[in-house]
């Protein structure tokens, strides 16, 4: 996610649809590392939704102005990363408890 952390989106958006692709292709749907693709993925379109690489812990601070669309399309990738890890990992596994805290900021928006 290198592209991410340099708000180079325009690369960073079709390498991560297409790891994703891939992954789900060869792996499975509810393999850990598609799963963390799919939050990858939910990740990135809520930077876009920013404009920016917004960190959470200062997401609050950010005053620019966001792409609801991009907001809507983090939090439903968000969402199913969330369930998939939840039925998956469980319920208390880090990473599941990962995804709940990123789809929280995500709707919050």
């Amino acid at each position: 996610m290198h592209h991410l952390r340099t708000e180079n989106f325009a690369l960073a958006l079709p390498m991560a649809e297409e790891v994703l692709a891939v992954r789900h292709r060869t792996l499975g749907k509810e393999h850990a590392d598609t799963l963390e693709s799919i939050q990858n993925l939910g990740l990135l379109r809520w930077h876009m939704a920013h404009g920016e690489y917004v960190s959470f812990h200062s997401a609050d601070a950010h005053a620019g102005p966001w792409d609801l669309k991009e907001l809507e399309s983090a939090a439903s990738l968000l969402e199913e990363a969330k369930k998939l890890r939840c039925r998956v990992l469980g319920k208390s596994h880090k990473k599941t408890l990962e995804s709940e805290r990123a789809l929280g900021y995500a709707v919050q928006r």
